[in-house]
């Protein structure tokens, strides 16, 4: 037998010994499976104990949770930063007041408000953790629920009007802090049962966008996501706002007009064009209502009253 021939059958037999179970390619899922809890880490004496916080802190929950039925457990959202991923971080304003947006827990958001002042040398004079509020000599930095699940609204205050530096300082933290996180995002999924903080009903036999926020917290996020969005001449937007009426502007073609074909907009008789809306914030306790009504001659349907609100919904969750 040719030598030469000899050589092929071992090569190949040497190539599939790493496709068994136990060879070079290991099933890792087994490890996992089989993973067993080890025992927290015991500090020595003498240690700060609050310096040190777990890198993965479970949060604690408030019941326990059991099926009725089997279902299909949700897929975690991705958290890495690709092209398409939101800033961790935002700043908000209206007239003079800034703040910023902190797509987490106000009680996450919490912890990093006492670490930023730990780390910063700032001298803390109060706690109100009930308040969300931390009082310094150099300064006020407060936390509160913002607008829509896991998110707070953060300022820092000195003599009641807005502390700039401070408020850039913490944008740099968090931002960086939410970086590292693995379980925080702004459009994590919400928990069963949990409330929609912004929701399209009908109120009074008209159709309403509810917020579970004050009118300048949803002015505020409003007026940002429709200066970002809102921008399509012809098709959807911003025209005018007023800030002092609690009113915006806006140009919307309805979703029947954009479906329409070449024919379907040469019979149209002009119903396809985009409609001028005016957008209005009410107060309501501790809600805020959001109605849109037509600006031109041509009053809306109850339907694309429905869609615009759905529409405008979607940029606050």
């Amino acid at each position: 037998m040719n030598p030469a021939l000899k050589w092929p059958p071992l090569v190949v037999l040497l190539i599939l010994t790493g496709c068994a179970r136990d060879g070079y390619y290991d099933d890792r899922s087994q490890d996992y499976t089989n993973a067993q809890s080890a025992a927290p880490l015991t500090l020595p004496q003498g240690r700060d104990v609050s310096r040190y916080q777990p890198v993965m802190p479970v949060p604690e929950a408030n019941g326990s949770f059991q099926a009725q039925q089997d279902f299909e457990v949700p897929r975690p959202n991705t958290t890495g930063a690709g092209a398409g991923a939101q800033a961790l971080v935002e700043r908000r304003g209206l007239g003079g007041d800034q703040w910023l947006v902190v797509k987490d827990s106000p009680r996450t958001v919490w912890r990093q408000l006492n670490d930023f002042s730990r780390r910063q040398g700032l001298e803390v004079t109060q706690q109100d953790a009930e308040r969300g509020t931390l009082y310094t000599t150099q300064g006020t930095l407060s936390v509160q629920s913002g607008l829509g699940r896991d998110v707070s609204e953060v300022r820092c205050e000195q003599g009641g009007q807005v502390a700039e530096s401070c408020l850039a300082a913490l944008e740099s933290f968090l931002g960086a802090q939410g970086q590292t996180a693995t379980a925080s995002t702004f459009t994590q999924r919400p928990a069963a049962g949990a409330a929609n903080p912004v929701r399209v009903e009908r109120r009074g036999g008209d159709w309403r966008m509810v917020v579970d926020a004050s009118p300048r917290s949803t002015w505020a996020e409003l007026d940002y996501q429709l200066e970002e969005s809102f921008n399509q001449p012809g098709r959807q937007q911003l025209v005018d706002k007023n800030p002092e009426a609690g009113e915006f502007l806006i140009e919307y073609l309805p979703q029947e007009g954009r479906e329409r074909g070449f024919f379907g907009t040469l019979f149209s008789l002009g119903s396809d064009e985009s409609r001028r809306l005016r957008v209005a914030l009410e107060e309501a306790g501790n809600q805020t209502l959001v109605s849109v009504v037509s600006a031109d001659d041509e009053p809306l349907s109850a339907d694309q009253t429905g869609e615009i609100l759905k529409r405008l919904a979607t940029l606050l969750r």
